[in-house]
């Protein structure tokens, strides 16, 4: 078997299918990429694609077909641990959550983030790459606005997640006291992605999801 996964090693999309082979003890090649050049991501799925996550199982190319998919985390599910990460029992609530994950904590999660990371490329083409990248998307200034605006997007995210810190001071996993879903790895993406680099740590508000992140970071299906 070969599998191959294309990453950003900080992204909150990634940084779960990560987890989520390893935790399932499938060999993988990480194949991690430059945000700025997605050139092996183009190629791979010959000018379809070029957003991570990107998998490539025994041939086969998995990427997303829209922005509020998760084909990979579903392939992931169906090859590797069938309906452990999707299961029946949980679905409506379970889309209903990752919906809010996916949307309104990660809209601000991932401001919190990138100036740090950004202003650390060394290298001048890249560090300007990436900058004008966002900004097209965003807005010019968007990355400098963001780094003066930490504290407050860290509040924000605080009262953002106070309702799954809430749950997960009375139960083990989101959905239920018995395994984790893919809103679990999902969840563990999102704060990962803030942490990544060593930039920021989880607000101490939030020491149940900190309790969660230490669980899923072992977890073995």
């Amino acid at each position: 078997m070969s599998v191959r996964l294309y990453q950003y090693p900080f992204s909150p999309f990634c940084i779960p299918i990560t987890r989520i082979l390893e935790a399932a003890d499938i060999e993988f090649t990480s194949v991690e990429i430059p945000p700025w050049d997605r050139s092996a991501i183009i190629e791979a799925t010959r000018g379809e694609y070029y957003q991570v996550p990107l998998l490539v199982s025994d041939g086969e190319v998995v990427f997303e077909s829209s922005g509020d998919s998760q084909d990979v985390a579903q392939y992931v599910d169906r090859r590797f641990v069938p309906g452990r990460l999707f299961p029946p029992s949980a679905a409506g609530l379970h889309e209903i959550l990752l919906r809010y994950l996916e949307h309104e904590v990660e809209e601000i999660s991932f401001r919190i983030s990138d100036p740090d990371r950004t202003f650390a490329i060394p290298d001048l083409v890249s560090r300007t790459m990436m900058i004008r990248f966002k900004e097209r998307k965003f807005g010019r200034g968007c990355v400098d606005l963001w780094a003066r605006q930490k504290s407050e997007l860290l509040a924000q995210l605080v009262g953002l997640l106070a309702p799954v810190e809430a749950r997960l001071r009375q139960s083990r996993w989101l959905l239920s006291n018995e395994a984790p879903v893919y809103a679990d790895f999902l969840l563990f993406g999102l704060m990962g992605n803030i942490t990544h680099g060593g930039y920021t740590e989880v607000p101490k508000e939030l020491s149940a999801i900190r309790d969660h992140i230490a669980r899923l970071a072992t977890y073995r299906f």
